[in-house]
């Protein structure tokens, strides 16, 4: 699993840097995930928040072997992540 983390240039530099900005984007939009599911007016199933993050913003959330998500993911739709990173992001002034 430790290798999973040096897959790439950009993956070694989150790990140096630090990539708590995804964690929280990712804690964000999983309270977000709760509330819609449960508050469901309509009556429509939401799948899981893996399957909530590909759908509603273009995401792809990599796990291990075992099931526990890396801090690695792949981004399908462009246009849907940059309202993820918009808004789930904390903004400081």
């Amino acid at each position: 699993m430790k290798d999973d983390f040096y897959n790439s240039a950009e993956a070694r530099l989150d790990t140096v840097a630090g990539r708590n900005s995804y964690w929280l984007r990712l804690k964000s939009a999983k309270n977000e995930y709760h509330v819609q599911r449960a508050y469901s007016s309509d009556g429509s199933t939401l799948h899981g928040f893996k399957q909530y993050m590909r759908d509603v913003y273009g995401v792809v959330i990599e796990s291990d072997s075992e099931g526990y998500t890396l801090p690695t993911y792949t981004i399908i739709d462009e246009q849907k992540h940059l309202i993820f990173l918009l808004k789930h992001s904390k903004h400081e002034n």
